[in-house]
C-alpha cells in the first residue's frame, strides 16, 4: 500500500508546480512596479485597493528561488525584477524598507520594522544564491549596517521593533527571522560574518527567549528582556517549531550544542 504521507506530499508538489507557482508568477505579480501582489480573490484575480506589504516580497523571492533550485519552476525573471525594481518601491530615503505601500506607490504603513528588514535580507540571499552577481551582497550588507546603526539596542541586546520607536513589549519574532536570514546568507556565501551575526541572535535566544524552567519559547518581553510584559506568558506553538528547525540548522553549521534548547 502506498505510504499516505508520501502520496500527500506528491500531490502538494504537483499543486505547487502546476497551479500555485504559475498563478503567483502571473496574476500574483504586478508587472510595471514589479512586485508581488498582496492577495488574489478566489477566481485568481488581484483584489483592488489593498496595501502591499514589503515582507511579501522577500517571502516570495525565497519561494521562487527555492522552486528554481528544486527544478519546479523557472523564477529567474521575477526574482530579478523584484530585486532590481520592485523592492525599491518600499525603500525609505533614510534607509530600510517600509512596512507597506498603497496602490499609488505611497507608504500605507511607513514604519520600518525589524521584521520587514529580516525578510528583505532573506529575499536578497536567495537572489544571490540564484544569480551570484554580488549585487544582493552589497544591498544586504548596507541593510545590516542600517539595522545596527538605527535599530540595535546595545544596552539590552537585540534590535528594537522598528522606527518610529514603538511602545509596548519587545518581541522575539523579528529576531527569529533575522536569525533565519543570517543562516540563509551563510549558506549562500559561506562568509563567517553571517554565522557570527547568527551567533549573537542565538545568544539572545538562549539568554532571554527560552524559558528553561518551563521548556518553552516566550514571545514578549519588557525593554530589558525580562519576562514581565503583559503578554510574557503567551506561547505560540508555530514559533516553537520554527526555532527547532533553525536551531538544528545553526547547530549543524557551527558544531555547537543546541540540544538542551
Amino acid at each position: 500500500m502506498e505510504d499516505a504521507l508520501g502520496s500527500a506530499a506528491r500531490r502538494a508538489v504537483d499543486w505547487l508546480k502546476m497551479y500555485a507557482l504559475p498563478l503567483w508568477a502571473d496574476a500574483g505579480f504586478a508587472a510595471g512596479p514589479d512586485y508581488f501582489r498582496e492577495a488574489l480573490d478566489f477566481s485568481g484575480k488581484p483584489i483592488a485597493g489593498l496595501a502591499t506589504r514589503s515582507r511579501v516580497q522577500g517571502r516570495q523571492m525565497y519561494v521562487y528561488g527555492q522552486a528554481m533550485l528544486l527544478g519546479w519552476f523557472d523564477g529567474r525573471e521575477i526574482l530579478s525584477r523584484t530585486f532590481q525594481r520592485g523592492y525599491d518601491a518600499f525603500r525609505d530615503a533614510d534607509g530600510g524598507y517600509v512596512a507597506s505601500i498603497g496602490p499609488d506607490g505611497e507608504p500605507r504603513d511607513a514604519r520600518r520594522l525589524a521584521y520587514e528588514q529580516a525578510f528583505a535580507l532573506l529575499g536578497f540571499a536567495w537572489h544571490e544564491r540564484v544569480f551570484g552577481s554580488g549585487e544582493a551582497v552589497r544591498k544586504a550588507e548596507a541593510l545590516w549596517r542600517w539595522l545596527e546603526e538605527r535599530l540595535a539596542s546595545p544596552e539590552s541586546g537585540g534590535f528594537l521593533m522598528g522606527l518610529p520607536a514603538a511602545t509596548g513589549p519587545r518581541s522575539q519574532n523579528p529576531h527569529m527571522h533575522l536569525f533565519e536570514a543570517c543562516l540563509n546568507w551563510h549558506a549562500t556565501t559561506g562568509e563567517a560574518i553571517w554565522l557570527e551575526r547568527a551567533r549573537g541572535l542565538f545568544d539572545l535566544f538562549a539568554r532571554c527567549f527560552f524559558d528553561r524552567e518551563r521548556g518553552v519559547l516566550r514571545e514578549f518581553f519588557a525593554d530589558d528582556w525580562s519576562p514581565t510584559a503583559a503578554d510574557s506568558d503567551r506561547i505560540d506553538p508555530g514559533h516553537q517549531a520554527e526555532w527547532i528547525w533553525l536551531l538544528s540548522w545553526y547547530g549543524s553549521d557551527t558544531g555547537e550544542p543546541v540540544g538542551d534548547q
